[in-house]
């Protein structure tokens, strides 16, 4: 236990794995020797019950995951800051058109909730009837999405706003 950053949770773990409660205990934790690291401890009884008390633990060095994972988050929550205080409507469609957000900015210009359009090709989502097959054929044709183009978008009101689309491409 001085080895883990779970001194709040061990000592309970061990106790039940002893009376028969539980049968091993699993976490990711806190390495507190050595250089920091991250590690997924699966601690359980060696044999013969609670008259032995002895116990095995193994530790998997988890913690090029964790930070990656860490990364990860402070990445979208950055991404997300920066869309939701820009005043340029964002939409953000995958390679079939299908839209998978859109930032407040959009929303407020539009009335058109993000619930409502993720999940739907951007041409039926927000593209008046008369631009739909247009906008379709970017996806769908293989020519791809112009770089910039003048267009509208609908409104849940029904009516229409003039916009002026800048695309770009995120590749993984």
């Amino acid at each position: 236990s001085a080895m883990v950053d779970a001194a709040s949770v061990l000592p309970q773990a061990v106790a039940e794995m002893e009376i028969g409660l539980r049968s091993g205990w699993t976490q990711e934790v806190d390495l507190l020797v050595g250089p920091r690291r991250r590690v997924q401890v699966a601690l359980s009884m060696l044999a013969g019950g609670a008259s032995d008390g002895v116990f095995v633990a193994q530790m998997v060095d988890v913690t090029d995951a964790y930070e990656a994972a860490l990364d990860l988050r402070t990445e979208r929550d950055f991404s997300h800051a920066v869309l939701e205080t820009t005043a340029s409507l964002i939409l953000v469609v995958d390679s079939d058109g299908t839209v998978v957000g859109m930032n407040r900015a959009a929303a407020t210009a539009t009335g058109v909730t993000e619930d409502e359009v993720v999940g739907r090709p951007l041409w039926t989502a927000l593209v008046p009837p008369d631009e739909q097959e247009t906008v379709r054929a970017w996806f769908t044709t293989g020519s791809g999405v112009p770089a910039s183009h003048e267009g509208t978008l609908a409104t849940a009101a029904g009516s229409r706003r003039q916009v002026v689309w800048s695309c770009s491409y995120l590749y993984d």
